[in-house]
């Protein structure tokens, strides 16, 4: 399940860096998208665990989604993604 969830985290990081620079035509609509199908794969993870208490599962899934959300913004900035392309 880390593993899974650290490949989750790298595939975040790698679009960053490919749709950063086209975040006025393309890029940042996709890394998005990408973003909140990563955070439902990280929130969902840890109910495929069937030896583990429903508390630890929800805890797991918080923390998971959460590193991931701060995964994700740190490469919203850090990859230069553009929010305003044209004024007019």
């Amino acid at each position: 399940m880390i593993k899974i969830f650290l490949g989750v985290c790298a595939i975040e990081i790698i679009l960053a860096i490919i749709f950063g620079p086209h975040s006025c035509e393309w890029g940042g609509q996709a890394y998005v998208y990408a973003g909140i199908i990563g955070l439902i794969v990280t929130l969902l993870l840890p109910f495929f665990q069937k030896n583990w208490s429903f508390i630890k599962r929800i805890l797991y899934s918080l923390g998971f989604s959460s590193l991931l959300a701060m995964i994700w913004i740190t490469g919203f900035m850090l990859c230069d993604f553009r929010i305003i392309c044209k004024l007019f």
